[in-house]
């Protein structure tokens, strides 16, 4: 984003010296910048060009939490009124985040309150809301105005969306998705591109609110049936860029068009059979794969079927001309929603190992669990022959514990083979020496959770793997991350 009170200081000497002003009275004027949003609505005011550049500053990024308060749906119906008579500051959009908390879930609800909610808000305009005063929350008892005004968010956020013709940066929370016209209307943009309002759209994500706050066991209770929406942006003829949860069930899909789409980051619930490969084969030109691998546990029991990482793993083959880094983790989901790192000790442990990375031609990066590329012995690991298993354009290797062998127990370790373990190491990083004609470093990284200071690799084993990296020119780095009252650790030291 643009520096608001720099940019606007530059504008400033330039006028001024148009205006042939005295040298002080120019450093008066700018030396005002330090609180850009007051300076750009008061400088506005003084010149036609300031107030031109005001607009572009003041709309270029706009966030609306309805989670807030009923005068939240006020501010937005003012802003649409702004837009529809104001195209300077419509086409000056190029941000906009939408999210809210639990405002639209059907079974907080009365079914007499929606029919009466529904039937309001179709009498109810943009003026009306404009000129609403609303009360300070959301609590019951809703006004009839309160809750026609809830009703009718959808409505203005797809307005917002299709009034912004030059937006680049779309992030809308999963609350939106909780709105069956949210929902149906971008099944519509998805299923008719010709009328896709998005057509400068370059990045999406989509409910990654639910992730960051953890309460991605809710989200998934509502949003199994999300999928065919949550596509849309995948059509944009611009788009680069998708970060999204989804379940991906069979038939979700429908024809989804060859996406321009480099950049995607999934966080996949697996709670039966999916299509992750028909996702990959319409993303033909990904770059940048993250996959976040969400897996119900009881969803193994019964007839062996594939799960977690084996099935991105699997659909790689639609990307291998085009992949440069991949990002790979796995969770699992208890009976409470709550989300885990790895497996509970009495689970069934699938088969998860990389078979080959050897066709991904242009693949620079990976990131990964130790155990799916290593095995869960080391007379798994010692039989890897590292040449026929990894891809040769590899310069980035990053290990960690994000599959560990069940949740109480971290430790990268076969048993009390720590050593047949270093000694694996040795013969990766061997195989992962400096490309001498490009003359690229490589890095080596392990990043484990639950770890403390005397565990696997201590203090000697890190000075050990640190010295072995130098002598082939490999940068090495690992971090334990924090937990309880550890405060974690870094290598090399700071």
């Amino acid at each position: 984003m643009r520096n608001p009170a720099r940019n606007l200081e530059v504008l400033v000497h330039s006028l001024c010296r148009q205006r042939r002003l005295p040298s002080l009275v120019t450093d008066l004027i700018a030396g005002n910048m330090d609180q850009p949003e007051v300076s750009i609505i008061t400088l506005s005011t003084v010149s036609r060009e300031l107030h031109q550049y005001a607009i572009l500053m003041i709309y270029e990024e706009i966030v609306i939490d309805f989670s807030q308060s009923p005068s939240a749906v006020q501010k937005a119906a003012l802003l649409l009124r702004t837009l529809h008579s104001n195209k300077v500051a419509a086409g000056a959009i190029m941000s906009l985040r939408l999210t809210g908390k639990g405002l639209a879930t059907p079974h907080r609800i009365d079914f007499e309150d929606r029919r009466a909610g529904h039937a309001l808000a179709d009498e109810i305009n943009l003026e009306d809301i404009a000129r609403w005063k609303p009360s300070q929350d959301w609590a019951r008892p809703m006004t009839r105005q309160c809750f026609a005004a809830y009703l009718v968010i959808p409505r203005i956020c797809l307005q917002l969306m299709s009034l912004s013709m030059r937006l680049e940066n779309l992030d809308v929370g999963c609350a939106m998705l909780d709105y069956p016209e949210f929902r149906e209307a971008w099944i519509a943009m998805r299923e008719s591109t010709k009328h896709l309002g998005l057509q400068a759209l370059r990045s999406c994500s989509i409910g990654l609110d639910a992730v960051k706050t953890g309460n991605m066991g809710v989200y998934i209770n509502f949003a199994q049936g999300w999928d065919p929406a949550l596509l849309m942006p995948f059509v944009a003829p611009k788009i680069e860029s998708v970060s999204v949860v989804m379940t991906l069930a069979l038939g979700s899909m429908g024809h989804l068009p060859v996406s321009s789409l480099t950049r995607l980051v999934l966080h996949h619930y697996q709670y039966r059979d999916c299509e992750v490969n028909s996702l990959l084969a319409a993303t033909p030109k990904l770059r940048y794969l993250e996959y976040h691998a969400l897996v119900e546990h009881g969803f193994s029991w019964g007839p062996r079927i594939d799960l977690g990482l084996e099935i991105v793993y699997g659909a790689m083959h639609n990307i291998s001309d085009t992949l440069e880094e991949l990002v790979a983790t796995q969770v699992y989901v208890s009976n409470d929603n709550c989300f885990e790192g790895g497996y509970e000790d009495w689970h069934p442990q699938p088969d998860l190992h990389i078979e080959s990375l050897t066709s991904m031609k242009r693949l620079r990066s990976l990131s990964l669990p130790y155990l799916s590329l290593l095995g869960r012995t080391s007379r798994e690991a010692s039989n890897w022959e590292w040449n026929k298993v990894l891809a040769s354009s590899l310069r980035s290797l990053t290990l960690t514990s994000h599959l560990s062998e069940n949740e109480c127990n971290y430790e990268p370790s076969w048993g009390d083979e720590d050593e047949d373990l270093m000694a694996t190491f040795m013969t990766l990083l061997d195989w992962m020496v400096m490309d001498e004609t490009g003359g690229q470093q490589s890095t080596f990284a392990l990043i484990f959770d639950g770890l403390c200071d005397h565990h696997f690799p201590d203090r000697r084993q890190q000075q050990e793997l640190d010295l072995f990296c130098k002598e082939r020119h490999i940068q090495f780095s690992l971090t334990k991350l924090p937990w309880g009252k550890y405060p974690g650790q870094r290598w090399p030291p700071a």
